[in-house]
Order: structure tokens, then sequence, then C-alpha cells
């Protein structure tokens, strides 16, 4: 059947280059990203699995300690 192939999840391929990628720009905007999955009121738009907000608080430290100059930790002013 069609619909047994798994779905497409923006927020998984997110998380994974969070964890994986040694490249800091790609990084910074896969955080940048995976925080604004939950925008703006904390629901997922990118499917895959919840995150906790906690989880989220960290990216978002994260992107605001890692990568300051980036244009991604400037355009986010809070998470969700």
């Amino acid at each position: 059947s069609p619909f047994s192939k798994p779905t497409f999840s923006r927020g998984e391929v997110y998380k994974n280059i969070i964890r994986n990628s040694n490249n800091a720009d790609l990084k910074a905007y896969a955080l940048y990203r995976a925080i604004n999955c939950y925008a703006p009121g904390g629901l997922n738009d990118c499917a895959g699995i919840e995150v906790d907000k906690s989880v989220r608080k960290e990216w978002f430290d994260q992107l605001k300690q890692n990568y300051p100059n980036t244009e991604w930790a400037k355009k986010l002013p809070y998470y969700w």
C-alpha cells in the first residue's frame, strides 16, 4: 500500500542535523527551524515526534550561546 511508507518529517530532519552536523551554519539554521516548528502556539507544525518544551529551550540556548552572530540567532527572540 502506498500509505505504508514513512511520512517525511521536517522536524526529524532538523533534529538529525542538530545531533550530527559539524557545519556551524547548517546547525544554526536547523536549530532555528526546529524551534520554529512550534511557533507561535507551541504545537508541532513539522510532523515527527513531539519535543518537550525543555528541549526546545535547550535548542534556543544552544543557538544563542554557540551561534550568537548568525542571522538565525538574531532573528529568534524567544522559543515556543
